[in-house]
């Protein structure tokens, strides 16, 4: 990080802009903070990972469960 900063500032001690503000636009670029919110199935929000990984399965389980009720036996 620090030789990316003296990178920058011998850019900008330079005067070579468009240099300069490529490598800001980079250092920027790679931080993304996320943050996960999904609702419960009553509505709710949450936002604890585990929670929303048992909120996932719960889902495909009643999905997949879904389809094989749906189908007849031949």
């Amino acid at each position: 990080m620090n030789v990316e900063l003296e990178n920058m500032e011998l850019q900008r001690k330079q005067h070579d802009c468009r240099k300069f503000y490529k490598e800001i636009n980079m250092a920027r670029k790679q931080f993304k903070p996320r943050v996960h919110i999904w609702r419960n199935k009553d509505g709710s929000l949450i936002s604890n990972e585990k929670e929303i990984l048992v909120r996932w399965v719960r889902h495909f389980n009643q999905l997949l469960n879904r389809r094989k009720e749906g189908r007849k036996e031949g």
